[in-house]
């Protein structure tokens, strides 16, 4: 039986890729796919691109919400497909073939499935991120736009709101810790471009990465160890960056594995 997958993007003032995202999303070969889009009320034009493409949407909505992970679990409860993945506005599946591709066999020996992601410098160039299947407890094996989920594990547990800028991590710790069976897929998934919020707000990330680990158990001498390492890492690279030649800044950004 062909597994249903539903797409979800989700939207707020970003007019300038989400008309790329939708595109990318539609022009997908795979046949089984729902694809939704969740928009925040945006005032920048951005209705009006999703309601050019209307008629080629399952459903989609733009309204005020609660941010990223409240917008992200109004899509998963709009799904209907057996697996979900965000695509969000300014990404983009690496190319037409990716769904099919990861879904030409039956994934029954899966709850996550997971791929590399090409990340875009803000210059147009891009560079092919592999995915980490050793990355958890720390970071995530990928971006969030390179995973599918089975819908079943999003709705049992939904992004925590308390967790604001990294929910999506905090899932996976979850689903690890509920025995969900974690499969790579060797190929590049999605495309995303840097500047997240996470790239933003480094250190609020860092201390809800500490209070995720607490929360799920995870918190042992030798993951709090990694951790601080992971902080101190952290925390010199604007004094490096300050220091450093632009050219070698540049260099070093451009390989930074995750947000």
């Amino acid at each position: 039986m062909t597994a249903k997958i539903s797409v979800v993007t989700i939207n707020y003032n970003m007019a300038t890729g989400l008309e790329d995202t939708i595109r990318s999303v539609l022009g997908q070969s795979y046949p089984a796919l729902e694809y939704i889009v969740i928009d925040g009320g945006s005032t920048d034009g951005s209705p009006d691109i999703i309601r050019r493409h209307a008629a080629r949407l399952d459903h989609w909505v733009s309204e005020r919400d609660g941010g990223v992970y409240d917008a992200m679990n109004k899509g998963t409860a709009a799904a209907t497909g057996d697996w979900v993945i965000f695509v969000n506005a300014g990404d983009a599946f690496h190319d037409a073939s990716v769904v099919a591709d990861v879904f030409s066999a039956a994934r029954d020996d899966a709850d996550v499935l997971y791929g590399d992601v090409a990340r875009r410098a803000p210059d147009g160039s891009e560079r092919l991120v592999p995915a980490r299947p050793d990355a958890l407890p720390m970071q995530m094996p990928a971006n969030h736009q390179s995973i599918f989920v089975r819908r079943s594990l999003l709705l049992a547990h939904p992004f925590s709101l308390d967790f604001p800028i990294s929910a999506d991590h905090e899932f996976l710790l979850w689903a690890q810790a509920a025995g969900a069976r974690f499969r790579q897929v060797p190929r590049p998934i999605a495309i995303f471009t840097r500047g997240g919020i996470s790239d933003r707000r480094r250190g609020e990330a860092l201390a809800q990465l500490r209070a995720m680990l607490k929360r799920h158990g995870r918190y042992t001498p030798g993951v709090a160890l990694r951790y601080w390492l992971f902080v101190a890492r952290a925390l010199a690279g604007p004094v490096a960056k300050s220091l450093l030649p632009a050219p070698v800044t540049r260099w070093l950004l451009a390989r930074k594995r995750f947000d």
